[in-house]
């Protein structure tokens, strides 16, 4: 009787110095963290594929894709963005940061109106209440055979309205 129960206690022994050096063994073999959480900046949410609809009662509103979504101290980054709404094929960018009441289009910023009208530039901020788009940085606009360049734009999203700084345009006048 005596064997068994020693080759029992024995047996839990082994299972549990097992278990203990394979805990130990994790440990040691995870990736080191990212250093977010010493710079005091916790991940809390990471979505891929993400796909955002907004609807009001009647109508989708506009919809946002993202290869990437991450949430990180109340703001989100998006990888490769791409947001549409009625006026707006597409408006892309390589990566964006939305934040409480804004949204930053970093780098190759692109964007297509319904109309054809294509607007270029390397940052772009979008301010949600105001519901005004600002280019800080060069712009190009192109539509048809028409190319606008300037230092800086402001687009005014319910007036339909823009200012620019050190504009510079090129023309077709057509002819009737």
């Amino acid at each position: 009787m005596e064997s068994k129960i020693e080759y029992i206690v024995f047996g839990v022994i082994l299972i549990f110095i097992g278990v203990i050096i394979n805990v130990d063994s994790q440990k040691k073999e995870s990736p080191p963290r990212v250093q977010e959480e010493s710079l005091g900046v916790k991940k809390s949410t990471q979505i891929s594929n993400f796909i955002l609809y907004e609807i009001n009662g009647s109508a989708l509103i506009h919809t946002i894709k993202a290869e990437e979504a991450i949430e990180i101290a109340n703001e989100w980054i998006l990888k490769k963005p791409i947001i549409s709404t009625e006026d707006v094929k597409y408006l892309r960018s390589d990566k964006s940061i939305v934040k409480k009441n804004r949204v930053i289009f970093i780098k190759n910023v692109k964007a297509l109106k319904e109309d054809g009208t294509i607007y270029m530039s390397q940052k772009a901020i979008y301010y949600i209440d105001k519901k005004r788009l600002k280019t800080p940085r060069g712009f190009v606009i192109v539509s048809d055979k028409d190319k606008i360049e300037g230092k800086n734009l402001i687009y005014d999203v319910d007036n339909k309205s823009a200012k620019a700084h050190s504009v510079n345009g090129k023309f077709q006048i057509k002819k009737d």
